[in-house]
């Protein structure tokens, strides 16, 4: 348990969530941690501290807070049967089916819905936002995923998880790959626009303005700044205006060892281009969330 962030929910004897209110008071209640197992103390006689559990050994859980939220914002989200993916009537949608911590291989989303047919991959963000590892992992499946940030939370009552949950401004598209597709191709586009032409023919250029030696068509084919029309025989390279593209552009969506949401991208994106090129989505105009901290 970390400090100041109160344990409201436990395990009782048949493993169910129960609210801190709902058992008898003291070291009889029978209930046990959410993460370790360890035998709990209830905490709600009082009327000036917030009910709580404490571990009878008198340690602090580090995981206990993060597992507590985890459980019960998917029970909520199971209760509920919504998504906090808003319609034109600003309500949360509803899903058809919801499966939790499914196993896709080389991740386990912990909620996984569909809506409309479509699979969903939802991620609770407590303490571990998605980093540019699971990043590429979500993309590799081309699945549908978005993440809600509950890391601002101290007090594990439903209500409270339940306000974070269907808040607009904790929820952020991490994945969706007909806006990735449209947002490659903006890139391309850029890379049309401002880079230099270059025929070729032997598939040898001169003079690579990233590298200052000459290389060949796969060298270019591999870089992030160069766009081929192999029926044309002409590549596009923006390598000439190395100092003025920034870092996300070169490396997707990865910023400041940070990873960058597909909001976030889109928005310098528009920037980059002074509005010209890129416009929003209006999915990620309906769920425009706060900057991840």
């Amino acid at each position: 348990m970390e400090k100041h962030r109160m344990i409201q929910y436990a395990l009782n004897k048949n493993d169910e969530l129960v609210y801190i209110d709902d058992v008898p008071n003291g070291n009889n209640c029978e209930c046990h941690c959410t993460f370790c197992k360890e035998p709990l103390n209830a905490r709600n006689g009082g009327s000036i501290n917030i009910h709580h559990f404490a571990h009878l050994s008198g340690t602090d859980c580090k995981n206990a807070f993060e597992r507590t939220v985890h459980l019960l914002a998917k029970q909520i989200i199971v209760e509920e049967q919504r998504i906090p993916l808003f319609d034109n009537n600003d309500q949360p949608i509803k899903i058809e089916n919801i499966e939790i911590e499914k196993d896709l291989g080389d991740i386990r989303p912990d909620l996984l819905v569909t809506f409309e047919g479509h699979p969903i991959a939802i991620e609770i963000y407590v303490t571990h936002a998605i980093d540019d590892t699971k990043y590429n992992k979500i993309a590799n499946h081309k699945l549908t995923t978005i993440e809600i940030n509950l890391s601002s939370l101290m007090k594990t009552s439903k209500e409270d998880i339940k306000k974070a949950l269907y808040d607009k401004n904790n929820t952020v598209l991490i994945y969706d790959y007909g806006i990735m597709q449209g947002y490659i191709n903006q890139k391309i586009e850029i890379i049309r626009r401002q880079g230099t032409p270059k025929q070729f023919d032997n598939y040898t250029f001169p003079m690579c303005p990233m590298k200052n030696k000459s290389v060949n068509i796969q060298t270019c084919r591999k870089c992030t700044f160069s766009f081929i029309n192999e029926d044309a025989k002409m590549l596009y390279c923006i390598g000439n205006l190395n100092g003025n593209i920034p870092d996300w552009f070169i490396r997707a969506n990865v910023h400041e060892n940070r990873f960058m949401s597909l909001f976030e991208s889109c928005n310098l994106m528009n920037d980059f281009t002074d509005g010209r090129l890129f416009r929003i989505h209006p999915e990620l105009r309906r769920n425009k969330p706060q900057k991840r901290s």
